[in-house]
């Protein structure tokens, strides 16, 4: 038996669309960043980790990394 939502899920224009105006958004930012600034370091903590220093390159790599594993779950949503 194919299982009812309660909600109604975005159509799948409605979504790609967000995700092009996101990457616009996340391409912009970086694209306005010095190399001083992609090499400054911060403070970053995360839930159950102890405040660590890193510099912004990496925090913004592991950002588009981590979300490709987030896109990978909303595709199997539908499925």
């Amino acid at each position: 038996m194919p299982v009812r939502h309660r909600f109604r899920l975005p159509r799948i224009d409605a979504l790609r669309q967000a995700r092009m105006t996101e990457d616009a958004r996340l391409d912009a930012y970086v694209a306005s960043l010095s190399s001083e600034e992609l090499a400054a370091s911060f403070d970053d903590a995360t839930t159950g980790i102890m405040p660590q220093r890193r510099p912004r390159s990496e925090a913004l790599a592991h950002l588009v990394n981590h979300q490709t594993h987030h896109r990978a779950q909303a595709h199997a949503i539908p499925t």
